[in-house]
């Protein structure tokens, strides 16, 4: 045996063991075998399969069989299938440390030492039956299982029970006691029948499941309002249609296509491997018999083979195996350097900084220690958390992966994960739709979009209207708008406002008219008074005015502040400009040329795009090829060295404008889309697709992928080097969004205004109706119509009931009574009461002057305001006061009263044609008074 060992040892052979219990797994092995050596034929090893038939149920034949292989040099054992053998070749494996592989369900599986297990692990797989169940809603259920083994098969559902009100109730098929039919569940599924539930779990060997299917068919439940979920991974291999029209829903799940190619070609193989080469059945029955412990033995065959074949390439180290035998405490050196690979996730990657590099070292270094970066250290987190070796590959043709429509097939990383040569690809790989057809992801670990490199803008030189910046236009047409209303609405509110119009003269008491300050010219000096912050000679009375003047002030100083502060910025930032801002002036303009790389995700998202702008940039770039660059490092060397734009993804950008001084990123993202980990898309990967998104998110949670972010863009390789400078940035005038509301309180502040004036104007007509027994109606519609009649800017005074009661005793003592009888009832004291006295007074004085001649209206009233001065000096000397007014302390003589009268009067510029009659008439009525009175009555009017 020794010799026969050694010459196979010169053959580079590659001794396999195997222990089946089944003749098909068997013929699958030494097929597998010899079907890898046909695939690496250029390669030196040669596999060879040893493989021996055991029991299922027999441990001691199983040991005996395994010592007997191991003393033939064996480098790996495959089997057997049997739950009960399976633990002790396991131990025996492990103490020899030889790799032991096996392709069975395994209930109680520990993934550690020398075992691997390709078989779907058990949490998967209820993983999936729970999300079939919640997918048909199912909230009540019958788990029918065979015995404890599948019972286990299927713990995960029974833990349903009670979650989200599901009922799950157990039941096992027992078979009938009486007669000879073993396999008889008829009387079990009847009494289940009669429960009423119509939706079950079936979890029962292969052995018995057309059986039951076929006997549940005879109970009476295998029609439409029946459903069920078979757990077997075989159910394939049963013949189902005699239940096809019944109705009723079967579920159950498969881990390979049996019309496949492949698959039909290994059935045919199996069958034909036998001594006669008759077939049996036809290639695809043949391979909807197949069961998927047989198939998984191929894949075992190759994972084994590739393992080996990876550690010997290019002579990294040599298989040496030598016989081991069980009654000694020898052991294989090499063992788990194999089992450790074959558990040892492959990683393809590219050289890409600063996601994967050389280590810059002096040292000589070996593995995966020659690599670092940004994604080396995110797979050593997540290896961490979900406990998995890796290997590095290098992708040597520096391809991320794109589709060949022409060839119908991928290339670089994307077709090493579908080929099954890589576990997993990481780089700066964006997820794609296209890309995500042919293999799987996980969710992103870093987001980005497209945008543009391009050169640093250059500052713009000082505008010689730079004090205009810090408002935009529309603010200041607003400003200008505003300032126009305001002045207006102060003009309206002043004529309305009663408290407005003011006295012209302090010295009258009650004057003939009276004037209003807020004139138009006022109003707009009163408003840019307030507006440049140096005020006015304009003080409002009125609350409407005061109201309206402190909504006005507090815009001008909210106004006024926003303006100091953005000028401010304006003149101390340092304003940068480019010749575009975005993607759509880039593609506008003709000055600068731009481009991307050659067949990359970047490219192909222009040529993708349903986006008019963009897909003719897409044009451009086929009519530009000699734009297109190879690398992003050729893309670098373009901007720098002429007037070019490199569109490229954010996050690459980030990188290079934090080492090259002289490029920034310009405009936005284009797009959002993120870097993922590809792997191969099938059920066995699933899982740990799932298992990775988990932990990418986790550390996304706990700012481990940003900490990374920040080492290697702004820490390592030269990061930090063109860090911004503190006050950078460019200033923005202020639009409407940000002064918006300062408009929208002095909008509402000059309505308040304006309700308020007119309040005031109601309130102040309807105290004077009231006391003066007027009508309200007609005096708010004379105020009204004075208020329209904006060309007259003085408010004639309206005498009151006792002026008119005054007006009428005088008219009667004119027609009456002459000058001569009056004045015998003065003198006579005829006249008691002041009122008479004042009323004879006028009188006399009248009829002296114009000799009992008709007296008109217009001199009537001319006297009135004469005899109202004299009244006022009266009181004033009764009281033995002296007014501060000058022009009221020099009226002690009807000439003083006539000259202090006019110099009052003269104030009012608009009135200077009418003061020039009343003073022709008052020193004719003067002189005639000199004349005709005797000095009795004149001077007994200058006492008064």
């Amino acid at each position: 045996m020794l010799s026969s060992y050694k010459s196979f040892l010169k053959l580079n052979a590659i001794f396999l063991g195997g222990l089946f219990g089944n003749i098909n797994q068997k013929k699958a092995f030494h097929i597998a075998a010899h079907g890898m050596n046909e695939k690496y034929s250029y390669s030196q090893m040669k596999l060879v399969p040893k493989s021996l038939h055991i029991s299922n149920h027999n441990s001691l034949e199983a040991y005996k069989s395994t010592c007997s292989l191991l003393q033939e040099g064996i480098v790996g054992l495959f089997g057997p299938s049997s739950t009960s053998s399976s633990p002790y070749i396991q131990s025996l494996c492990d103490l020899k440390e030889v790799p032991h592989v096996e392709t069975h369900q395994d209930l109680n599986l520990e993934r550690n030492d020398t075992l691997v297990n390709i078989y779907p692990h058990p949490r998967i797989l209820s993983n999936i039956f729970i999300d079939l169940i919640e997918a048909y809603n199912w909230h009540r259920l019958i788990i029918l299982y065979d015995n404890d083994e599948s019972l286990l098969s299927v713990s995960s559902l029974v833990e349903l029970n009670g979650y989200n009100d599901r009922t799950v109730v157990l039941r096992q098929l027992d078979s009938d006691d009486s007669g000879n039919d073993m396999d008889n569940y008829r009387s079990m599924l009847t009494r289940v029948k009669l429960t009423g539930e119509t939706n079950f779990v079936l979890a029962c060997s292969v052995d018995i499941l057309e059986e039951v299917l076929r006997q549940l068919q005879q109970v009476g439940m295998m029609t439409d309002i029946y459903s069920y979920i078979i757990t077997n991974l075989d159910m394939q291999t049963v013949e189902l249609v005699p239940f096809q029209y019944a109705g009723t829903n079967i579920t159950g799940i498969r881990m390979f296509n049996p019309e496949q190619l492949e698959v039909i070609r290994i059935a045919e193989d199996i069958q034909n491997y036998a001594d006669n080469n008759t077939f049996e059945e036809s290639g695809v029955v043949a391979a909807w018999k197949l069961k998927l412990e047989t198939v998984l033995i191929i894949d075992a065959v190759q994972l084994f083979f590739e393992t080996i074949y990876y550690l010997t390439e290019d002579q990294k180290m040599s298989i040496n195996a030598k016989p081991i035998y069980c009654n000694s405490d020898n052991n294989w050196a090499d063992g788990y350097t194999i089992i450790n690979l074959m558990k040892t996730v492959k990683l393809m990657f590219l050289q890409s900084p600063p996601y994967a590099m050389l280590k810059e070292t002096t040292t000589q270094l070996v593995g995966n220690d020659r690599y670092e970066g940004y994604c080396v250290d995110v797979i050593e987190k997540l290896s961490h958390i979900l406990g998995f070796n890796y290997t590095f590959n290098l992708q040597e043709d520096g391809a991320n992966g794109n589709y060949n429509k022409t060839r119908g097939e991928w290339n670089g990383m994307i077709k090493e994960v579908i080929d099954g040569r890589a576990d997993l690809a990481i780089t700066d790989l964006t997820v794609t739709s296209e890309r995500e057809n042919a293999v799987d992801f996980t969710m992103p670990f870093m987001n980005l979009g497209i945008s543009i490199l391009y050169r640093k803008p250059e500052p713009v030189p000082p505008s010689l209207f730079m004090f205009a910046s810090p408002f935009s236009l529309s603010v200041w047409i607003m400003l200008g708008v505003s300032y126009f209303i305001v002045s207006l609405t102060f003009f309206i509110m002043g004529r309305i406002s009663p408290t407005e119009w003011q006295n012209p003269y302090p010295c009258v008491e009650e004057p003939d008219y009276l004037i209003n300050q807020f004139t138009i010219r006022n109003s707009l000096w009163f408003t840019i008074g307030a507006l440049m912050q140096q005020g006015s000679e304009l003080a409002p009375i009125a609350i409407s005015t005061r109201t309206a003047s402190g909504v006005w002030w507090f815009f001008v100083l909210i106004m006024v502040s926003s303006y100091t502060a953005n000028l401010a910025a304006f003149l101390t930032v340092e304003t940068l400009v480019t010749p575009f801002k975005n993607i759509d002036e880039l593609a506008a303009q003709k000055d600068i040329k731009y481009g991307a790389k050659k067949n990359g995700a970047t490219a192909n998202y222009f040529r993708d795009s349903n986006v008019s702008s963009y897909h003719n940039i897409w044009k451009y770039m086929i009519r530009h090829t000699d734009l297109m660059v190879n690398d992003n490092d050729e893309g670098v060397r373009k901007v720098e060295s002429s007037n070019y734009a490199y569109l490229m993804e954010s996050t690459t950008i980030e990188y290079i404008t934090e080492r090259h001084c002289s490029l920034a990123q310009v405009g936005g993202l284009l797009d959002d889309k993120g870097y993922g980990i590809a792997m191969k898309k099938s059920a066995y990967y699933s899982p740990y697709r799932n298992d990775l998104s988990r932990a990418v998110l986790k550390l996304q949670e706990t700012g481990v992928l940003t900490s990374l972010k920040i080492k290697w863009w702004k820490e390592k390789r030269g990061g930090g080097k063109c860090s911004r400078k503190s006050g950078g940035g460019e200033a923005t005038a202020l639009d409407l969004q940000n002064v918006g509301g300062v408009f929208l309180v002095l909008s509402i502040g000059a309505i308040l205004g304006v309700i308020g004036s007119f309040l005031e104007l109601t309130l102040y007509i309807y105290r004077k109706a009231q006391k003066e027994k007027l009508s309200f109606k007609e005096e708010l519609r004379r105020e009204i119509n004075f208020f329209i009649k904006f060309k007259q800017f003085t408010k004639e005074v309206i005498s009151n009931a006792e002026d008119a009661k005054e007006n009428q005793l005088i008219n009667n003592f004119l027609s009456h009574f002459s000058a001569t009888a009056i004045l015998h009832m003065y003198g006579d004291g005829a006249f008691r009461t002041s009122e008479e006295i004042k009323i004879a007074d006028f009188v006399i004085n009248f009829k002296i002057i114009f000799n009992d001649n008709h007296i008109s209206s217009e001199d009537l009233q001319i006297y009135k305001h004469l005899q109202k001065v004299v009244d006022t000096i009266r009181v004033h000397q009764n009281r033995s006061a002296i007014s501060d007014n000058v022009e009221e302390a020099r009226c002690h003589s009807l000439e003083e009263i006539h000259f202090g009268y006019f110099i009052k009067y003269n104030e009012s510029e608009r009135e200077v044609n009418k003061f020039n009659v009343f003073e022709r008439r008052i020193t004719f009525a003067l002189k005639h008074m000199e004349e005709n009175v005797n000095s009795l009555i004149w001077l007994e009017i200058k006492e008064r």
